[in-house]
């Protein structure tokens, strides 16, 4: 009888180490890894540009399916903030009045693919200044428990000249996970983008 007993309980905890096991790797690999974005413009006396922003590596731009209510993904992406654009005025310029920009808002947090895949946030500048400017990300997070960003080096772009295109420059700010195993739901990552002419 008690040997029974030894038998029965050793097959009982076995069991529960390996649901346990199961388990712990079923929420490993379910974890959710998620971010909120608002990321600003600081346009400095001066500068005139145009703006063509996006964002990569996010699990809703995976989709080839059109939602319901939009005519093209590129409506799709473009309603919900995964891309955002800002067209110079040249009225603004013959004024000499100062450029407004607009926040670039991603309305929904964005879900990375897995852990292994950044999410990039890519900003092309365009220069319609008279002068130079310079291009640099600020006031970003740089690490938490969570996640990691990592800045590209700030750019220098050219002045317009008469009768060409305008110089353009790409910034990106690249965002990791830090740990796997820890889970993260809509995390706080807003940046800005500072455009200061350069004497």
């Amino acid at each position: 009888m008690r040997r029974r007993i030894i038998i029965a309980t050793t097959v009982i905890s076995m069991i529960l180490c390996l649901t346990l096991l199961v388990y712990s790797v079923y929420a490993h690999l379910n974890q959710s890894f998620s971010i909120s974005n608002t990321i600003g413009f600081n346009p400095s006396q001066n500068v005139y540009v145009s703006l063509d922003c996006s964002v990569s590596g996010a699990k809703q731009l995976q989709t080839t399916q059109i939602p319901d209510g939009y005519t093209s993904l590129d409506e799709y992406f473009e309603d919900m903030g995964f891309t955002h654009k800002e067209e110079f005025n040249s009225t603004d310029k013959e004024l000499n009045k100062p450029q407004t920009l607009q926040n670039w808002q991603i309305k929904e947090s964005l879900e990375f693919v897995d852990f292994e895949t950044p999410i990039v946030y890519t900003i092309r500048v365009y220069n319609y200044s008279d002068m130079a400017i310079r291009v640099s990300i600020s006031d970003y997070v740089k690490s938490t428990e969570f996640f990691i960003n990592t800045p590209s080096n700030s750019v220098v772009i050219e002045g317009l000249k008469q009768g060409q295109e305008p110089s353009s420059a790409v910034i990106t700010l690249t965002t990791k996970i830090a740990e796997r195993t820890k889970g993260f739901n809509k995390e706080n990552n807003d940046f800005k983008i500072v455009l200061e002419t350069v004497a």
